[in-house]
């Protein structure tokens, strides 16, 4: 969170003039508030900040009251390889669909893929953690995608993105995201139609959260591969080739997890994404027909 202020002469400087934020947060000079609030806390935090403008001689300084309030996610990690498994095609989805529920979160980590040269003009891969959408037109999600770019130097454009439907996903602007980091992903429920979208980027220690209204049933919870559709047209786009394969790992979803479905991806007839077995250390989505072992 950025911190700002009017009214004098910037640069400002900032700093926590009593109280404390939560443990694992912190306030920077430069006014913004960032971190991870330490496993297990609840409730709100209050504090005072004090902004101090460059007024010469005499600096001039703001105070105002603050309050972070922190929700416990509570992802619990049911044993989903004791749940029997059934398989599936699709002609956009590709990993494993947890069923039941209903689910109040849902959470994994997966590696970002690179898109390979040769693939469809309108290509597309993203990868997501969610819930809901496999039996439903409700679905609360979070990712990344790929989107093949001849005019950069890497041939694709990488972003991460979340989306409530029935609104087009958003991209988030303050993320950057490179093939080959690892994305942790976190939804889950803090109160009666109140959802928290969490996205971090362990591998350079960016991250995002999305607090959302959600009202769906909960009935699936999602770790998936997927050839997007596209928003504008709501037609669905060819599957862009990628390597190396994803790895989906942590996974958790708080819920009676009943059933478990592995999906493989199949367009025009031919197979183009296949999930490896669902391992305890979790699974791989790889490009073609032959699955890999699970990370």
């Amino acid at each position: 969170a950025q911190l700002a202020a009017s009214g004098g002469a910037p640069p400002y400087t900032w700093a926590v003039a009593s109280g404390s934020l939560p443990p694992g947060l912190a306030l920077s000079a430069a006014g913004t508030i960032s971190g991870t609030a330490t496993a297990g806390l609840s409730g709100p935090y209050s504090f005072t900040v004090a902004v101090t403008d460059s007024s010469a001689p005499s600096p001039r300084q703001a105070a105002s009251a603050l309050t972070v309030a922190v929700n416990p996610l509570a992802l619990a990690a049911p044993p989903l390889t004791q749940v029997p498994v059934s398989h599936s095609q699709s002609q956009n989805w590709s990993g494993y669909v947890a069923t039941s529920g209903p689910y109040t979160a849902a959470a994994g980590n997966f590696t970002v893929p690179s898109v390979s040269p040769g693939g469809p003009v309108q290509g597309m891969v993203s990868q997501w953690v969610g819930v809901d959408g496999s039996a439903n037109s409700s679905l609360i999600q979070a990712g990344v995608t790929e989107v093949p770019d001849p005019q950069t130097a890497t041939g694709f454009d990488v972003f991460a993105w979340w989306e409530v439907l029935p609104i087009a996903s958003e991209p988030i602007k303050t993320m950057t995201v490179s093939p080959g980091d690892a994305m942790d992903i976190a939804i889950a429920q803090v109160s009666s139609g109140s959802w928290t979208i969490h996205l971090t980027d362990s591998t350079n220690g960016q991250s995002y959260v999305q607090n959302v209204s959600y009202t769906g049933p909960g009935t699936s919870a999602e770790w998936i591969v997927e050839a997007p559709t596209d928003s504008q047209t709501d037609q669905q786009l060819p599957l862009a080739p990628y390597s190396p394969a994803v790895n989906f790992s942590d996974l958790s979803a708080t819920g009676n997890s009943a059933a478990l479905t592995e999906i493989v991806m199949a367009q025009d007839g031919q197979q183009l994404s296949t999930p490896s077995a669902l391992s305890p250390t979790g699974f791989s989505v790889a490009y073609g027909v032959t699955p890999l072992p699970a990370p």
